[in-house]
């Protein structure tokens, strides 16, 4: 369900008879406006079910832009591996549990950490970070 005029994303949650608004970016909004329907407020969906297609049109979408499909192929894309993938993106660029809850929809902080996963650079920017700790620490005369 897509406001146009704010520019979000509205996602009704079943299980909890809540929705949130994620905030469309200049570029994913105008991807999407490609398939802006000629009337209603629905793109991938009728009257608020999934679209039957759905997954045909990710597929189609994937093998357009030669990425890998489906969870019996390797490196295949798997439509819920994504929520793994941006919870992770968003703790690593220093978001707080709080706003990355009300994109993924979770409101426990261990739902959270749950999809976030440790990525290599990571624990390089920690050991930095350290590094920088103890320089600053040591400079200002702190042991």
């Amino acid at each position: 369900d897509i406001d146009w005029e704010r520019g979000r994303v509205l996602i009704y949650q079943t299980k909890t008879d809540d929705h949130k608004e994620i905030p469309l970016y200049a570029a994913l909004m105008a991807l999407i406006d490609e398939r802006k329907p000629v009337a209603g407020r629905f793109v991938f969906s009728r009257g608020g079910n999934i679209y039957p297609k759905f997954y045909r049109i990710l597929r189609h979408a994937c093998q357009h832009l030669d990425i890998p499909y489906g969870k019996d192929v390797e490196g295949g894309l798997v439509l819920h591996a994504a929520r793994h993938t941006v919870t992770t993106h968003l703790i690593e660029a220093g978001l707080d549990y709080d706003t990355i809850g009300s994109i993924t929809g979770h409101r426990a902080k261990e739902l959270i950490a749950h999809y976030g996963h440790k990525h290599p650079g990571s624990v390089a920017r920690a050991a930095a970070a350290l590094e920088a700790m103890a320089k600053n620490g040591h400079e200002g005369g702190q042991k």
